[in-house]
Formats: C-alpha cells, structure tokens, sequence
C-alpha cells in the first residue's frame, strides 16, 4: 500500500514537471518569438513560413525545420533563414535560396538569394553575420497543426485542450488534498467529543465520590 503511494506521488510529481517544462518552453518560444529571434533546441528550430515565395519546394504557410549553422558552411544552392535588410521585411526574418557569393565593401562574406518563386534575385544581399540557420525539411504534421491554429476554431481548441491538460493535472492532486483535510478534520472532531465524553465521565465519578 505504501510503496503504491510512494509511486502514485513520484508519477504526480512526473506529471507536474512536464506540465511546468511545457510552460517554460511554450514562455520561451513566446518570448523569443516577440524579441522576433528563432528558438533553437539543440541546434534545430520549428520556423514557419508565410510567403509562397520559396514554392513549390516551401509552400506558403508551412513550418519547416531549420538547422544553426555558420555562415562560413553556407553554399551555392542552399536555403537559407537570415535577418533580411530589405526596408519593406523591417529586418524580418526570410527563408530564400543561395544563388550567389560574393565579397561586401568590407570585404566581408555576403549571398545573393532568391525566392524559388520569384523572378527576381533579392534587391538586398544577406550578410554572413545576419544568417540564422539552413533549411533542411518540411514539417507536414506541424504545418497542418499551425494552418489549423491560424484559424477561430483552432485557437478555440487549443485552448480548450490547454484548459482540460491543466484539469487533468492538478484537479485530482486538490482533491486528494481536499480529501485528506476532511478526513482530518472527521478525526479530529471525533477525537474532541471523544475527550470530552471521557471528561465528563471523570466528572461524574468525583461527584459520586
């Protein structure tokens, strides 16, 4: 019964430690989301894209795993995440294809990219020190879960999954917890009108006596 215990508690403490590392993780996308900087979790990051300008190879609104990489490894014909300069993306994030290399003014390596889609190279070159990562693969099962989520009723399940997690979690520790008070307090009353029968038994003897 005991060691049964001990179990339930080490899986109810499991629990609450994923639920509180999902919390933190979700805080920190969040967070570096609106600093508008990737989150990367051992060396990979989850980037959604929303152009169609890298179709047929990225479709539009699709989220793509993205490897960190230093700019030194970039070559011909990869695809590349960087921090663009183009005064209309305001220093936005842009998923395009490494057409070219050349030297800046400074001397400094820089890539000449272009959206697969587009007809046009980019009119701005991206800069070694401003390249995020490189493309590796589409995530299909992500992208359908975020085209879901871009809509009312999938912001609405979401949170209504969110809400039930949360129940599942920690409801039943509460109610254990209510449990055990009340129980406690049962005792502890019957404890109390046990004392005080015994002290009136006590009473009636010496006034007997």
């Amino acid at each position: 019964m005991k060691n049964g215990k001990k179990i339930k508690k080490i899986l109810s403490g499991v629990a609450y430690g994923l639920v509180v590392f999902l919390i933190v993780c979700v805080a920190y996308v969040l967070f570096l989301n609106v600093k508008g900087e990737p989150a990367f979790v051992f060396g990979y990051s989850a980037m959604w894209v929303k152009t169609p300008s890298m179709e047929p190879v990225i479709p539009e609104k699709s989220y793509i795993l993205v490897q960190k990489i230093d700019a030194k490894d970039v070559k011909k014909g990869d695809i590349i995440v960087f921090y663009s300069d183009d005064p209309t993306l305001n220093n936005s994030l842009n998923t395009h294809q490494v057409v070219g290399i050349v030297k800046g003014d400074d001397g400094k390596t820089e890539f000449i990219t272009k959206g697969k889609n587009n007809p046009n190279n980019d009119l701005y070159t991206a800069k070694a020190d401003k390249v995020v990562g490189k493309y590796q693969r589409k995530l299909p099962v992500m992208t359908s879960f975020g085209r879901f989520l871009s809509t009312a009723v999938g912001i609405t399940v979401m949170l209504f999954i969110i809400l039930l997690v949360t129940l599942a979690t920690f409801i039943p520790g509460m109610i254990e917890s209510i449990r055990k008070k009340s129980k406690n307090a049962a005792i502890d009353e019957i404890t109390q009108d046990e004392l005080e029968k015994l002290k009136s038994r006590e009473s009636e003897n010496r006034d007997e006596e």
